[in-house]
């Protein structure tokens, strides 16, 4: 598994506490965020802009755009 790379069947559910001691600390110290490629931060205006609801489908919407255009599927 590549460094970045999270294992299959992979969930992320932290705590608070595992929210402010493992990321959120880090994040604020400019040190080295664990798993931050699976961990996307979002632009404080496009938040704003955003209805709650729509906050998850935006994201996903644009993550799998950009994996639908690395990948083609040809079933025969």
């Amino acid at each position: 598994m590549s460094s970045g790379q999270l294992p299959v069947g992979f969930r992320f559910m932290p705590t608070d506490k595992e929210l402010v001691t493992h990321y959120l600390m880090n994040k604020v110290f400019d040190r080295p965020v664990p798993a931050a490629e699976a961990i996307q931060d979002i632009d404080a205006t496009q938040f704003y802009s955003t209805h709650p609801k729509n906050l998850d489908s935006t994201k996903i919407r644009e993550e799998k755009k950009k994996i639908t255009e690395k990948r083609k599927e040809i079933f025969s």
